[in-house]
């Protein structure tokens, strides 16, 4: 499954139209807004099974949401995911330029930066979050692969 922004998403469905003649029938996309929808109710109905181990690759995605939605988003995968489930994720620090900067470039193209990980990492806050971190690695970027340790079902 695919989950995006309804307008990001639209746009790469028709990047993939243009590379793929058909796009697989096993990849469905979740159209949503991560700041007022519900990311398990859009799930569920795309066929999501809260039993079956995954994987949540969340890319490009944290820095442009607000702190609480960040965490909405740590709380589905910690309460709605199985035991061993994992959620690898990119994001920025609080100390970057870009936060909360309306002149900075990403501003400009309408996407300001809203959200950075207290201490320029993510390790300790995911923690807090009831997630167990297997990784938290800075190279051009910083990169966290966090995994759901207890099943509290």
């Amino acid at each position: 499954m695919e989950v995006d922004y309804g307008p990001t998403q639209a746009y790469k469905k028709q990047r993939l139209g243009e590379i793929l003649e058909v796009i697989p029938p096993n990849v469905s996309f979740v159209p949503m807004d991560f700041t007022k929808d519900s990311l398990l109710d859009h799930l569920r109905n795309a066929g999501y099974s809260e039993q079956q181990k995954t994987f949540f690759l969340w890319e490009g995605v944290t820095y442009y949401l607000p702190e609480s939605a960040v965490k909405d988003t740590l709380h589905f995968v910690r309460d709605h995911s199985a035991a061993g489930s994992r959620i690898a994720f990119d994001y920025f620090g609080a100390s970057n330029a870009s936060i909360n900067n309306p002149t900075h470039q990403y501003a400009r193209w309408g996407e300001p930066v809203l959200f950075g990980f207290p201490n320029d990492r993510a390790r300790e806050y995911v923690q807090q979050e009831g997630l167990g971190v297997l990784s938290d690695t800075q190279g051009l970027e910083y990169i966290c692969i966090a995994e759901v340790v207890l099943d509290k079902r």
